[in-house]
């Protein structure tokens, strides 16, 4: 007798094709929710299409959205700077919850910008702590010169690539981000992670073709003009752009930070 609600729902191709597939189950499984609270119309779309009742759906948005994040004080801000190697005015690209192929795609990406901007910072943050020391030796493999964090000291050392070996510390790097590239994105096994954390920062989010566990997301940021999509191919462009067109960063950093403005209030829907 008790009722049932889906909250902050969605549901991609891929699984509208699985529940389709197996309609058996899938139309006992939804019969039995009473109220579906959704990301957007385009997850609409997808349970009607499984025989929910248009009655039965609310569009509530993505309580993503509504994350509290804490933010660092101007002086927290200096502090962290510091303990990177960051210097004054310099710029900064942040490689966000990486996997498996993708810091080969980073670093790769990297060497081909440095010739350009020698000095941009990049910070590479692998999603989990288990593959650290892999990623450590990819980047030894590829005669890289680069820190770790848990190797900075005070006396920082100048590398312009640093491994972020530690956890719950992305955030933190977003916070000193120029730009951020959201992976998860750029291999089909993942499909895609919050793409609305560096927006919170105004910081411009970058992101790969494999969203399907993130369409409405995707959606709003790029309809927002807030972040960019883009394959292995044209990532390096959309950085340069981004890092030599103060106009065109200003704009899409300011439309980063109108979205998450406008789009709040998921939660209390």
């Amino acid at each position: 007798g008790a009722n049932i609600v889906l909250v902050n729902g969605k549901l991609s191709e891929r699984s509208l094709a699985r529940y389709q597939k197996f309609s058996f189950f899938s139309k006992a499984l939804l019969r039995s929710i009473d109220l579906f609270c959704l990301q957007g119309d385009i997850y609409q779309k997808r349970f009607m299409q499984l025989g929910v009742p248009k009655e039965k759906i609310q569009i509530t948005g993505n309580t993503k959205l509504d994350q509290k994040f804490s933010v660092m004080k101007e002086s927290e801000v200096t502090e962290w700077k510091k303990h990177l190697g960051i210097e004054e005015g310099q710029e900064v690209l942040v490689f966000g919850s990486t996997h498996e192929i993708e810091e080969d795609l980073a670093l790769k990406i990297c060497k081909k910008i440095w010739e350009i901007k020698p000095s941009l910072k990049v910070l590479l943050v692998p999603r989990h702590p288990e593959r650290f020391p892999k990623v450590a030796q990819l980047i030894k493999d590829q005669d890289e010169p680069f820190t770790t964090f848990t190797e900075i000291t005070e006396n920082v050392s100048k590398e312009r690539l640093i491994l972020i070996d530690g956890m719950g510390i992305l955030q933190r790097c977003y916070q000193v981000a120029t730009i951020a590239v959201v992976c998860g994105s750029f291999t089909e096994k993942v499909g895609g992670h919050n793409i609305f954390e560096p927006l919170h920062f105004a910081v411009p989010a970058i992101f790969g073709p494999h969203m399907f566990t993130q369409q409405g997301a995707k959606e709003l940021v790029l309809s927002q003009e807030a972040g960019l999509q883009v394959n292995e191919e044209s990532l390096e462009g959309a950085i340069v752009k981004l890092l030599e067109d103060s106009t065109y960063y200003q704009n899409m950093s300011q439309n980063a930070l109108a979205l998450i403005e406008e789009a709040k209030g998921a939660s209390d829907k």
